[in-house]
């Protein structure tokens, strides 16, 4: 065949009237090539020499029932450069030989020999399918980067062996109700929409599927631990009704067995919980900084434990005496089967009670008329209020007061602003500042000296 393809080659051939095979194989990558009769390799010189590749061939193959693997063993009696490194790889009653990774089985550590030398590995294939013959053969190679086999240039046996993995059959199957470590329960009676465990113990080969008998009193059946030594598995669903929970379970091999009796389940005659209907002390669900705000449940019940959660979180230790700025809720649980309900949320806003007042202006030299800056600086966007501006102009701009002063005494014509009391022509205004709530409040004062000059 063309050594010199641009593709990789594999296959098996003739040779004269005997009828004696051969394994033929090309790597194209690293120009390895020859014929395999599972004695001897031969190889073709070229220019430039082609790296050698190892030798394989299969010794035997066969299945250890007590543990369900596959015991195989094989030889590399010529190796190429470097190490050699060896595996097995399966395919299902003739089927073309896979490519995927999964594919090839190999350990992973300890597959490297030296040459000559066998090598044997016991391994499971997954979901194996009884009454079916697999077939086994072994590969080797030289190298490998980061445990990622270059599988591309693998040399195979030019033999694969039989193996038959028998059916498996189910003999019987029992089930029971059970915690969730698998303990059994004496009693029957569930809470709705709890969690229940069921533990179906079987005898002979083992299952791969199941499924829920027909009027299955719950909803999302599940498998959740399978003890293939022990033959059990533990399932667990919601209980949703009252019934015969019961469980068919079944294998590859085509065995199907249901438990003779299943477990019957009644459920729990309990209140269905309502949300909570919470008060908050005081009304406006605001308090200054350092207070505290008191949350209340209306109508209580003795049947119910209640839960204060502060944004999302159990507040611990459970107080329902709050200080801090959050979004409040009370859980209600159902104290037999703990089922539970959680009331509507109470945002309560906690302000600070410093006040900052910045005065933009020399507070004795300031003309009639003459614009007073004032900048208050809220605590946390909360609103505040100015007294003091009787007889005064002013405008607001985000947390800007422009505040315009009017002239003490009326001689300028048209003048219509309002007359304030002076005393020797100074007029003193206190200005005080406070937010909504009256958590603090902080006061200025501001002094106009009149002036005697006449304005056209």
């Amino acid at each position: 065949f063309n050594t010199q393809g641009d593709t990789d080659k594999t296959g098996d051939i003739s040779v004269g009237s005997s009828g004696k095979r051969y394994y033929y194989w090309y790597n194209k990558s690293s120009k390895t090539y020859g014929l395999d009769d599972s004695e001897t390799i031969y190889t073709t010189t070229t220019t430039p020499a082609p790296i050698k590749a190892p030798a394989v061939k299969m010794i035997s193959a066969e299945y250890d029932e007590e543990n369900d693997v596959i015991v195989a063993k094989g030889a590399v009696y010529k190796t190429g450069c470097g190490q050699t490194f060896w595996g097995f790889q399966y395919s299902e009653d003739g089927q073309p030989w896979g490519t995927a990774d999964a594919d090839f089985i190999r350990p992973n550590t300890g597959n490297s020999l030296s040459v000559p030398g066998e090598f044997d590995y016991s391994f499971p294939i997954p979901d194996a399918n009884g009454g079916k013959t697999y077939y086994i053969r072994a590969y080797a190679l030289n190298n490998y980067n980061n445990d990622d086999y270059n599988l591309l240039s693998a040399v195979y046996s030019a033999t694969s062996l039989p193996v038959v993995i028998p059916s498996k059959t189910i003999e019987s199957a029992t089930i029971s109700l059970v915690d969730r470590e698998g303990d059994p329960l004496d009693v029957t009676e569930v809470c709705p929409q709890s969690t229940v465990y069921l533990k179906v113990s079987y005898v002979g080969g083992d299952f791969t599927d199941f499924v829920a008998e027909e009027d299955f009193p719950g909803t999302d059946l599940e498998l959740e631990n399978h003890d293939k030594t022990n033959n059990y598995a533990i399932f667990s669903f919601t209980a949703t009704a009252a019934g015969t929970a019961n469980i068919t379970i079944s294998n590859k091999s085509g065995s199907t067995v249901t438990p003779a009796e299943g477990v019957s389940i009644t459920l729990k005659d309990v209140q269905v919980v309502t949300p909570p209907i919470i008060t908050i002390n005081p009304e406006s669900a605001m308090i200054c900084q350092g207070d505290d705000a008191t949350i209340s449940i209306v109508e209580e019940n003795q049947n119910y434990t209640y839960t204060i959660y502060k944004d999302g979180e159990a507040l611990n230790p459970q107080s329902f005496t709050i200080t801090e700025a959050g979004v409040y809720t009370v859980g209600a649980t159902e104290n037999e089967c703990n089922t539970s309900a959680t009331s509507m949320p109470i945002e309560l806003k906690v302000v600070s009670s410093d006040v900052k007042i910045g005065l933009e202006a020399d507070n004795t030299a300031i003309g009639p008329w003459q614009p007073l800056k004032l900048t208050v600086t809220p605590a946390k966007g909360y609103e505040y209020t100015l007294e003091g501006l009787d007889g005064m102009v002013y405008t607001k701009e985000g947390d800007v007061y422009t505040i315009k002063i009017p002239r003490p005494n009326d001689w300028s014509p048209g003048n219509s602003g309002t007359q304030l009391e002076t005393e020797n022509k100074v007029f003193t205004a206190k200005i005080k500042v406070s937010d909504e709530v009256s958590c603090g409040s902080k006061e200025v004062t501001v002094t106009l000296t009149d002036t005697e000059e006449n304005c056209e």
